[in-house]
């Protein structure tokens, strides 16, 4: 990405989750580019997911919904058991 001289900071976007990146900074004259400046930024972990709610309440099944925790999330692996118990049943 290129941003005219005096520019001091840019907002990267559309990154992944718990990525390194390194960035540099190069400085460009007329007479050509200069050293660059070198750094190294690692994304935030994906936040889980927010707003946990049931509906469609019977006597053997009910309906989970929930919000994205962040837009990369790849799927999500919703598990279940019976309060108290740790066999717990698996779908992706």
């Amino acid at each position: 990405v290129e941003v005219n001289g005096d520019v001091t900071t840019l907002q990267l976007t559309s990154l992944l989750s718990q990525t390194e990146y390194d960035v540099a900074v190069t400085p460009m004259y007329d007479e050509g580019p200069a050293a660059p400046m070198l750094g190294t930024a690692i994304t935030d972990v994906v936040p889980a997911p927010k707003n946990l709610q049931f509906s469609e309440v019977t006597q053997t099944s009910f309906r989970a919904t929930w919000e994205h925790g962040a837009p990369d999330v790849a799927l999500y692996r919703i598990s279940w058991t019976k309060k108290g118990e740790n066999n717990f049943k698996n779908v992706s």
